[in-house]
């Protein structure tokens, strides 16, 4: 049940690794979106501004 799972330690030390990655990544807001490991964009952003970003990513994974 769900409440039984919620009193558990499930998924802890996943949340709690998840949470440590962030950190080493620097993140300190949410939403952050990360795109292959190397372009981040932090925040709340209009849907203008996450076009750019993917398509600004993928050209510079093309140019590797």
């Amino acid at each position: 049940s769900v409440r039984s799972h919620l009193a558990s330690d499930a998924g802890v030390a996943e949340l709690e690794s998840e949470l440590n990655r962030g950190i080493e990544l620097g993140v300190s807001g949410v939403p952050c979106f990360l795109l292959g490991g190397a372009f981040m964009l932090p925040g709340a952003q209009t849907t203008d501004v996450i076009e750019s970003f993917v398509e600004r990513a993928k050209e510079r994974f093309a140019a590797r």
